[in-house]
């Protein structure tokens, strides 16, 4: 799986390692954080009686979890991948302050999906996350 976070792309891995240090580093749950994330855009989003400006979705989105926290969802989730193991929180944490906190529009920018805010690249990992587990689903043992 792969992400792009301010002009970066990153490889990262859903393991039990990953899990264990961000609950180790927070005590929250990751596997629910990425839950919160899906719900908050599944609740946002348009439907025939209600339209949601941008500026409502990315306020629930955000409200899932504060940014430093969403940068230990990230780094855990990169260091996972051992190629990835050396990158510092820091860099992480520079990369989700540098991109703001409205998305680029495509036809405003060629480059728009390279920089988008934190609060959609959580969202990225989350579909990423949630669309792996489909497809891995575990087979009934015998």
């Amino acid at each position: 799986m792969e992400i792009t976070l301010c002009y970066k792309p990153y490889t990262f891995k859903m393991t039990p390692g990953a899990c264990k240090s961000f609950t180790d580093h927070t005590g929250e749950d990751l596997q629910n954080m990425l839950m919160r994330y899906i719900k908050a855009c599944n609740d946002t989003r348009d439907t025939e009686y209600e339209k949601f400006d941008i500026a409502t979705r990315m306020i629930a989105l955000q409200e899932v979890c504060l940014q430093r926290v969403a940068a230990r969802v990230i780094h855990c989730l990169i260091r996972a991948d051992e190629q990835n193991a050396s990158i510092p929180l820091k860099e992480i944490e520079d990369g989700m302050f540098r991109v703001g906190w409205l998305p680029i529009k495509g036809d405003e920018m060629d480059d728009g999906a390279d920089r988008q805010p934190w609060p959609l690249v959580m969202l990225d990992i989350a579909s990423q996350v949630n669309e792996y587990y489909t497809k891995n689903v575990p087979q009934k043992k015998k």
